[in-house]
């Protein structure tokens, strides 16, 4: 029974950690990649776990001896839930457009976020979170240990997640579909309970037979390609109205192409990346910016290039070269896929040079010198695209242009009324950008660009000069014409615009580590698809270190209660509750902060966001290892335990001396492959320090009187609680508000009262 229970928790953490890639990446597709979005996700996973190992547990240690057969059940029940789950994650997940009758390009709203994300995600959390407290249950009774046996049960289950997220970065993410692990780990689930079943019950061979068929049948259908045919057939759900071309998972994210009344059109992640044809938008992103320099030789064009801007630039007489920046190689092939060969023909003319490379580290170590800058990128509603739009990024682009050169970004507004959302959006923008050129212009129309130029006395909103520009260069264009640019430029247009900037005088200045211009976004998303968080989103927006600060110390008194004047014993054990919740907090912010810090610097973690997941991952394995196997050898656990907290509170810190030295070893155009190397030691390293506390709390915890089920329950569900508030309040709000340094500072400060709350009950004794 005992090796059944150990493959059971290997599963349970390969289910953990697998689901969780599988649920970020599909429904990032959904929601577009918004950090927002991300929050919720990881809210919502945490919070269905917190509640099947918290809540459910309670009956726990009442379920009869474990031969009496109820906990086998039980554990056997979840890990069925779990198989029949995490294919149906996935239905659900591609059926949200279409259920809540939305089209492609149309975004969902805030209450369709969470809602669809915690409905979706309950069946596989509740399973999980209760799959926890039953194997410690059944193990304890199983060794004849308590305290230990938790931590054992934590062990296994990271040595499982680890090896889902090092398989999944380094074989699955290149050779499967999300279908076919989804299914793969339904296999196993059956498989284990089976296992269970044949050792508990031998008796049951009808619904030994039964379970064996299902997982005969799941293996089938992946052998035979019917897993291929069933993920086409979801993919199409996704995409309401529209006929998809082509849908594949590359290593950066999913690319999707659709067609629709003769138009085709590529989204990256949920966002459009170009349609064709759509000249218009073609020739305005392109030839607005290349006709405010007067004599342009070489560009360099950051993405969207095969949807038609690449074209456009070669249009003009003077141009020597262009390097086109594309990421993912995908998005030509596929673009190669479905558009016609007269559309991309201008990628095999020899003055253009294709790099599959990040658009910032380009940028940084290139020594080419260039007359324009394009961005021609998505708006900064994403940590990834936000990179493109910060002081840092300006700064690596000005040292790569001539002495007239420009920079050149686009964002999607209206010609004659600029909300005070997009105001505040659009100034983000302009005053980081006048932060660092000599010279910053926005011209209007429906979509807004935002130039800069490192001489003053260029760039113009003169609608004559340009018009005589474009008649020199015998430009052939259908949408930007002698009569198109005078009413796209028109002086009232031009003056309207420069004086709703003028006024936004309170915007911050995006930088890379204090990502602002994205939570600008949002606010301009929340405004326009969920109006009634307006005033949260704007209130949150104005909040400052101090308001978190005194937040985070009313919360911790709140949960102390009158635990603060019924004895040192009480009070050691709520603060060890409370210290377990605050790292809780804290693990789920570090992996954010570390996510997103190689996002700011690298570009590509959806690439690297099963190593880094499973580093952290590696780090509970270690840390439970050494802290199960030491447990028995402590003479004070409180006071080992008040140490690690020690750690917790320091870490933080730690970070933010390595992503400042990082970053400006980037900027200075020096790539090093140990910085990239060095980010899931980063995770590992935060993990072991959470593994190593939770046996230890448990050990403390289990002097209250309650069984091990029951303490492994509360102590889980506590460490899931603190994830569940850390995954929502860091990424959708501390993130982006305060940016990465001053989270990481507010992170520290909560474990520190956390400390305080430790050395207050100090003399708590274990059992």
């Amino acid at each position: 029974m005992r090796k059944a229970l150990i493959l059971a928790l290997v599963v349970l953490g390969l289910n953990s950690i697998l689901g969780q890639i599988i649920v970020i990446r599909e429904l990032m597709v959904v929601f577009y990649g918004n950090e927002l979005s991300a929050g919720i996700i990881l809210a919502a996973w945490l919070f269905w776990t917190a509640i099947g190992s918290g809540v459910l547990s309670k009956g726990v240690d009442n379920w009869g001896e474990p031969h009496g057969g109820k906990p086998q059940q039980g554990l056997i029940a979840c890990h069925i839930m779990a198989a029949l789950a995490l294919p149906g994650m996935i239905w659900g997940i591609r059926s949200i457009r279409k259920i809540s009758g939305l089209f492609p390009g149309e975004i969902i709203g805030l209450g369709a976020m969470l809602y669809s994300s915690l409905l979706i995600l309950a069946p596989l959390g509740l399973s999980l979170g209760l799959m926890f407290s039953l194997g410690c249950r059944l193990y304890a009774k199983a060794t004849g240990e308590e305290a230990a046996s938790i931590g054992r049960i934590y062990l296994y289950e990271a040595i499982g997640a680890s090896l889902g997220g090092v398989l999944f970065t380094y074989c699955l993410v290149f050779w499967a579909t999300h279908l076919q692990i989804a299914l793969g780990l339904a296999v196993l689930n059956i498989l284990c309970a089976i296992f269970i079943l044949a050792k508990s019950a031998p008796t049951s061979k009808s619904i030994i037979l039964i379970l064996s068929a299902l997982a005969l049948s799941l293996l089938f259908s992946l052998v035979s390609g019917r897993a291929a045919l069933g993920d086409k057939y979801l993919r199409q759900l996704s995409w309401p109205g529209v006929s998809v071309l082509a849908s594949e998972d590359s290593i950066y994210g999913n690319l999707t192409a659709t067609t629709d009344k003769g138009q085709q059109s590529l989204f990256a992640n949920g966002l459009l990346m170009f349609s064709y044809p759509d000249r218009l938008s073609a020739e305005e992103a392109v030839h607005f910016p290349l006709l405010e320099h007067p004599h342009p030789q070489k560009v360099l064009l950051i993405g969207g290039g095969i949807g038609g801007a690449l074209a456009e630039v070669l249009k003009h007489p003077s141009i020597a070269k262009v390097d086109y920046v594309e990421l993912d190689p995908s998005i030509i092939s596929m673009g190669k896929q479905i558009l016609p060969a007269a559309a991309w023909a201008a990628l095999s003319d020899p003055r253009v040079k294709i790099a599959h490379i990040d658009g910032r580290r380009w940028v940084s170590q290139t020594n080419e010198i260039y007359d324009l800058i394009l961005v021609n990128l998505p708006e900064p509603s994403t940590a990834q695209l936000n990179r493109f739009y910060t002081l840092e990024f300006f700064l690596a682009a000005h040292r790569i242009l001539s002495p007239q050169g420009i920079i050149c970004t686009s964002f999607a507004s209206s010609e004659n009324y600029i909300s005070p959302e997009l105001a505040q959006f659009l100034a983000s923008i302009y005053y980081t950008m006048e932060r660092v050129f000599a010279e910053v212009i926005a011209l209007p129309g429906g979509t807004n660009f935002i130039m800069g130029c490192r001489q003053s006395g260029i760039l113009t909103a003169d609608a004559a000069a340009l018009v005589s520009r474009l008649s020199e260069r015998q430009l052939d264009t259908q949408y930007v014409r002698e009569y198109y640019i005078p009413y796209r430029l028109s002086g009232e247009r031009v003056e309207y615009l420069k004086r709703v900037l003028s006024k936004q005088t309170d915007v911050k200045i995006n930088t890379d580590f204090s990502p602002v211009s994205y939570y600008y976004n949002m606010l301009l998303w929340v405004n326009n698809f969920s109006p009634r968080f307006r005033g949260l989103f704007a209130w949150f927006s104005r909040l400052r270190l101090i308001h978190w600060l005194g937040l985070m110390l009313l919360s911790g008194l709140a949960f102390m209660g009158p635990k603060l004047f019924r004895g040192r014993a009480e009070l050691g054990r709520q603060a060890v509750l409370f210290s377990v919740m605050s790292t809780g907090f804290a693990e789920i912010t570090f992996e954010i902060v570390v996510i997103l810090a190689f996002q700011i610097m690298f570009g590509y973690v959806y690439y690297k966001l099963g190593i880094i997941l499973a580093g952290f991952m590696i780090g509970l394995v270690l840390g439970s290892y050494f802290s199960t196997r030491w447990l028995e050898r402590f003479s004070d656990p409180y006071r080992a335990f008040t140490i690690v907290q020690a750690l917790v509170v320091l870490y933080p810190l730690l970070l933010i001396g390595i992503f400042w030295a990082g970053s400006r070893l980037l900027i200075s155009g020096r790539y090093n492959l140990w910085l990239e190397q060095l980010f899931p030691l980063l995770t590992i390293i935060a993990g072991a320090v959470g593994g190593f506390q939770f046996p230890l709390a448990n050990k403390l915890y289990l002097g209250s009187g309650r069984g091990v089920g029951r303490s492994a329950g509360v102590t889980y569900g506590m460490d899931l609680t603190g994830s569940c508030l850390g995954a929502a309040i860091s990424s959708a709000l501390l993130l982006p508000v305060l940016g990465v340094f001053y989270t990481c500072i507010a992170v520290c400060l909560l474990n520190m009262l956390a400390l305080i709350f430790l050395f207050a009950g100090k003399g708590t004794k274990s059992p």
